[in-house]
């Protein structure tokens, strides 16, 4: 959550899912989510499903809710590693089951030794520009 830079009165409310490419759930919980806005004059005799539902339901119904929700902007995206995501469900294979990174292109750097490494691939989670707990700073490492 965070303030947008040309409104500072509105805040911005931001759901991403799927930066890893082996985190299937994470895109069903999204699309989830956005889900339960689309279907909100279809449910509106349910109660039981909790806030999601009271935000939905409410707009434009209720003030308080509808002012709330006309204050954020709400940014999702149910997928930010598409290639990635597909990757890992092609094959049965745990070396690609448990696929992280993109599929960008292998690429190679030399060491201070002379020799050559090669990597496949970027981990999304480590290239925004700030430094959020930072392992290293090796972009070729593989955690899983």
């Amino acid at each position: 959550i965070g303030y947008p830079i040309r409104d500072i009165n509105k805040r911005a409310f931001w759901i991403d899912a799927n930066i890893h490419a082996r985190e299937w759930a994470s895109s069903h919980t999204a699309l989830y989510f956005i889900n339960q806005f689309e279907v909100k004059k279809k449910l509106m005799h349910r109660t039981d499903l909790g806030g999601i539902f009271q935000l939905v339901s409410g707009f434009e119904k209720d003030p308080v809710i509808t002012r709330y929700i006309r204050s954020i902007n709400i940014y999702i995206f149910p997928c930010l590693n598409p290639d990635g995501y597909e990757y890992t469900r092609s094959k049965p294979n745990p070396q690609v089951r448990l696929w992280r990174k993109n599929r960008s292109p292998q690429k190679c750097i030399r060491s201070p030794w002379g020799g050559r490494r090669c990597c496949a691939g970027v981990d999304l989670n480590r290239n925004f520009d700030f430094h959020w707990a930072e392992l290293d700073d090796d972009k070729m490492i593989v955690i899983y």
